[in-house]
C-alpha cells in the first residue's frame, strides 16, 4: 500500500506492530468513526487490508477524497514509535459530533499537534485537545485559500 494522504518521509519513521480486527474495530468504535464507515461503505475485508498494513508496514490508509456519501477525505492509520495507534480522519465539514465539553481550545497548541495533523501550505486557525487516560484527541481546523479542512487525531495508550 503506497501511500497518498501522508508523504513517504512521514511513513518511514512508523513502527510495524501486530494487530487485529478486533482491536481496529474497537478503536474506530472509540473514536466514533466505525458507524460512519460502515455508512460510506466499509467492507469487511477492508479491515483486513487496514490490519495488514499496520502489521507489515506500521501503516494504511483510506483515501475517501473521491468518495461519495462520506463525511471523510481521507483517514489515516499508523503505528507510532512509541507503541501508540494513531487514527487520523480529514472530514469535509465541521465534524461537530467529535467536539464535546471536554475538548478545550488552545490558542497556543503544541507543536507535536500541529506537526501531525498540518496539511501542506495550511494556515492553522483552531486547535481543539482531549486526553483521558486510554485516548487523545486532537481536532485541527485549517485554511488553505478559501477552503477550511478539518483533521482530527485520535492516539490510542
Amino acid at each position: 500500500m503506497f501511500p497518498t494522504v501522508r508523504t513517504v518521509q512521514s511513513t518511514q519513521s512508523l513502527t510495524p506492530q501486530h494487530c487485529t480486527k478486533d482491536r481496529l474495530i474497537w478503536a474506530l468504535n472509540t473514536a466514533g468513526v466505525g458507524p460512519a464507515l460502515q455508512r460510506s461503505g466499509m467492507l469487511d475485508m477492508d479491515y483486513d487490508v487496514i490490519v495488514r498494513g499496520l502489521s507489515q508496514r506500521g501503516f494504511a490508509e483510506v483515501d475517501a477524497r473521491r468518495a461519495v456519501n462520506t463525511p471523510f477525505r481521507w483517514l489515516t492509520f499508523s503505528f507510532l514509535q512509541s507503541g501508540r495507534l494513531e487514527i487520523m480522519a480529514c472530514f469535509r465539514s465541521r465534524p461537530v459530533d467529535f467536539i464535546t465539553p471536554g475538548m478545550r481550545r488552545f490558542p497556543v497548541p503544541p507543536r507535536e499537534t500541529v506537526d501531525a495533523c498540518r496539511l501542506s501550505n495550511t494556515v492553522v486557525v483552531d486547535v481543539h485537545i482531549e486526553e483521558t487516560t486510554t485516548l487523545r484527541r486532537e481536532l485541527v481546523a485549517q485554511r488553505y485559500g478559501n477552503e477550511t479542512y478539518w483533521v482530527m487525531r485520535w492516539l490510542f495508550n
